[in-house]
């Protein structure tokens, strides 16, 4: 070893464990006292030299430092790692407490800061209070204990922080119940977070690093998006098991947090409310994502798009669940959030034609609206699905106000009737996902 800053030395202190790794670490934060990264180290490596409670208070000061300097999600990992190391500390609870103050009901416009390394120090070569030659464990820990312990920072600068996506729409006790239960995870490059095709049962907080979506096509892999910290991903398996659309690969070192549906369940039970809440925050965000990605609201501006968002209501229907049924009024316009639904007519003989199965995004029953008659097929859930509701009232009044939107979903009818017609004239059982059809 070779270390010429302090930088190198936390990084060689990653090929080592006990004694030595704390004193490379321990080192680094003599020479930086106020470098939040080598004192979260520090406290990483005496939790496992089993100093837990000196672990625990250096954890909590990395966590003071990181949330002074904005980084909300690594402060919330700190604190994290105290309380596993010192589960029945006060500490660490105050300190996640006072900052989910910070963020509760902050919006989240601005992207999440997310740790970032200090600038390293270069070291002074035969530095007599230097740690790097302290032979003795006992006195070694001590040393590295008296200075881990000391608040660096005594005037604190405190950066406005923005909201971090799921953990500021919890209410405090849902958000202690909550981050008690749920994991976090270290995973090197290249790690698979999630398989495509695998069933869903947690979602993921990106705390720091980078991963890529990928979901796998008949032309190939196709990389769908580049995730950094502070992105959540997975969040229907709160809402809905079902497998995952797509893989994502750690493209860097990461740091996560994995929250399972058992960890919410346990929260729940001390927070009752906690169920609603997440169940509440899922469905924003759906509507969100469905409103920005969608061409049908693309007419809209912002605060139509809002108010839009209000007039929609969430379903959450089993397999099997009849969604509109052939020959009625349509009740009105529906969006499949997540799931399957398959479109079905019958032909002249009577028989059964399966014309269509919509997936995420998809639209269903504008076509009765628009033309104010009944509905000309059923549509009904193939598999556990998610679904937005847009009440016929509603409709009618989004369409005398957007022009622009009932253009689009008039052109949208007219070639879905046609593929419709298509379909149950050739007697098929199934058309391509092109042709999906809108009832």
């Amino acid at each position: 070893m070779d270390p010429t800053s302090t930088q190198s030395l936390i990084e060689s202190a990653r090929t080592e464990s006990g004694a030595e790794a704390l004193r490379l670490v321990g080192e680094a934060l003599r020479v930086s006292p106020e470098d939040h990264q080598a004192r979260a180290e520090v406290g990483l490596q005496l939790g496992a030299l089993g100093r837990a409670d000196a672990a625990a208070t250096a954890l909590c000061l990395a966590a003071q430092l990181l949330l002074r300097r904005g980084y909300v999600l690594s402060a919330v990992a700190r604190a994290k790692d105290a309380l596993r190391f010192a589960p029945k500390s006060p500490l660490p609870r105050s300190l996640l407490e006072d900052l989910h103050r910070r963020i509760i009901g902050r919006p989240i416009s601005q992207k999440t800061l997310v740790w970032a390394p200090m600038l390293p120090r270069p070291l002074t070569l035969g530095d007599p209070l230097s740690l790097l030659t302290e032979q003795d464990e006992k006195t070694l820990i001590e040393r590295v204990e008296a200075i881990a312990l000391r608040d660096p920072d005594a005037s604190p600068t405190q950066i406005e922080t923005g909201g971090v996506p799921l953990l500021s729409d919890l209410s405090t006790p849902g958000f202690m119940a909550l981050v008690e239960s749920f994991e976090l995870c270290r995973l090197p490059p290249d790690s698979v977070v999630l398989k495509q095709g695998d069933p869903g049962a947690s979602l993921f907080l990106l705390v720091s690093g980078d991963v890529e979506v990928v979901r796998e096509t008949e032309a190939g892999p196709k990389v769908l998006a580049r995730l950094g910290g502070g992105a959540l991903f997975g969040e229907m398996a709160l809402i809905i098991e079902q497998p995952r659309s797509a893989s994502v690969i750690a493209k860097t070192a990461v740091e996560l947090f994995e929250i399972k549906r058992e960890h919410v369940e346990a929260a729940a039970r001390q927070h009752p409310a906690l169920t609603q809440e997440l169940v509440d925050f899922a469905r924003r965000r759906l509507l969100r994502n469905l409103v920005e990605t969608s061409p049908l609201f693309q007419a809209f501006d912002g605060r139509q798009r809002l108010e839009l968002l209000r007039a929609f209501a969430s379903r959450v229907v089993p397999s099997g669940t009849v969604i509109i049924q052939r020959g009625a009024p349509s009740p009105g316009l529906f969006v499949i959030a997540t799931g399957e639904v398959r479109v079905t007519t019958t032909d002249q003989d009577g028989d059964e034609v399966e014309l269509a199965r919509l997936g995420d995004g998809d639209v269903l029953g504008e076509i009765s609206l628009l033309e104010a008659g009944m509905t000309t097929a059923s549509a009904t859930a193939s598999r556990k699905t998610v679904l937005l509701h847009l009440p016929r009232e509603r409709f009618e009044a989004m369409v005398k106000a957007n022009p622009t939107a009932t253009a689009y979903l008039g052109t949208l009818s007219r070639d879905r009737l046609s593929a419709n017609q298509r379909a149950v004239a050739a007697g098929a059982e199934s058309v391509e996902a092109d042709d999906l059809i809108v009832i």
